[in-house]
């Protein structure tokens, strides 16, 4: 008798990837800054989670502090040292616990204004463009890339400190 390979979920992995998404995305822009680089992580954590084959118990946690110490990686790769204390409490006091996804965020963003915020969530979890942010809110394109990066430097500056 072999013992064949069981074949994998893509349906269960696929709503891994819809689910923690935005968290991964949210992480690693926390460490970087390069878009490239973000996607990178993206692509690396689900392809480790995948290769699991379904045996990780804390797959929050785990999905977060991957993509934490990928975005690390890269940064050491090149060349650019990051603090990350403050991170590390937030994601073992968030991510640990049965808090949602949304309660984190609601914690992340209260350093932001609420047009920030709004720009951070739309690009982040919804996935939208800065153009498609730009006509939705009626502002110029450069205004809410220029927001939108001084989110993530606000968020940066408050959870890397």
């Amino acid at each position: 008798m072999t013992n064949a390979k069981k074949p994998k979920n893509e349906n269960y992995y696929r709503s891994i990837y819809d689910d923690y998404k935005p968290l991964v995305v949210f992480i690693a822009s926390i460490y970087l800054t390069n878009k490239d680089y973000i996607d990178d992580v993206v692509q690396e954590v689900f392809l480790e989670t995948y290769s699991h084959d379904g045996t990780i118990k804390d797959l929050k946690n785990y999905i977060g502090a991957l993509a934490k110490n990928k975005a690390i990686a890269i940064n050491k790769a090149n060349g650019v040292a990051s603090s990350e204390s403050s991170m590390d409490d937030f994601l073992v006091s968030n991510l640990s616990g049965k808090e949602s996804f949304a309660s984190i965020v609601d914690e992340l963003l209260a350093v932001l204004s609420s047009t920030e915020a709004n720009i951070l969530l739309l690009h982040l979890y919804g996935g939208y463009t800065f153009k498609e942010i730009a006509g939705k809110t009626q502002t110029k394109e450069s205004t809410v890339k220029a927001k939108y990066f001084r989110a993530l430097k606000k968020c940066r500056k408050e959870f890397l400190r």
